[in-house]
């Protein structure tokens, strides 16, 4: 019956690490600043997956320090902390870290290439539209798909301009801000 109980002691071993590695991994990403646990881009995804499973071996191993997982989690966030730093000031740093977002829909048109290089369907676009609150297709400017993964519906204007889709439109590339 090894597999359901093996001691008490293993107990309150998994149960000591585990409120000590949780408050250790919580107080360490709080310092780490808001931009660790802000929308996911795909290396802030990759930091969240390794730091879940870094923290359940540190309390499930019983070859895991606490110390040395911390120290691992530690450095994690020094990567992380670096990579968008640089993101700021690199565009090619910037580039790998950010993808751009996709212009999907402009004024009436569905740019079907794009739609299928990243896997988003026309209704998909629709329930994005039907979200942001709109009744028509008419009443839509664009959808963009965003780094994130979300559909941005911005809706056409009284005024023609369009200046948050920025590049998208021009395909001319612009400096970050």
């Amino acid at each position: 019956m090894d597999w359901l109980f093996n001691s008490w002691e293993d107990i309150a071993r998994v149960a000591i690490v585990a409120v000590l590695g949780y408050l250790a991994f919580a107080i360490i990403i709080r310092l780490s600043g808001k931009r660790t646990i802000s929308k996911l881009n795909t290396f802030d995804l990759i930091l969240s997956i390794v730091i879940g499973s870094l923290l359940a071996r540190t309390i499930l191993a019983r070859e895991a320090a606490l110390l040395e997982s911390v120290a691992a989690l530690v450095t994690l966030i020094i990567m992380q902390v670096l990579f968008t730093w640089l993101s700021t000031r690199e565009a090619i740093i910037r580039g790998l870290v950010h993808p751009r977002p996709s212009l999907l829909f402009y004024r009436g048109e569905l740019h079907l290439s794009k739609m299928h290089r990243e896997r988003i369907s026309n209704e998909d676009i629709r329930q994005a539209v039907r979200s942001s609150g709109l009744s028509s297709m008419d009443e839509v400017e664009a959808v963009v798909l965003e780094p994130d993964g979300k559909l941005s519906v911005i809706k056409k204007s009284a005024s023609g301009r369009n200046d948050a889709l920025g590049s998208m439109i021009t395909g001319r590339r612009e400096p970050p801000f």
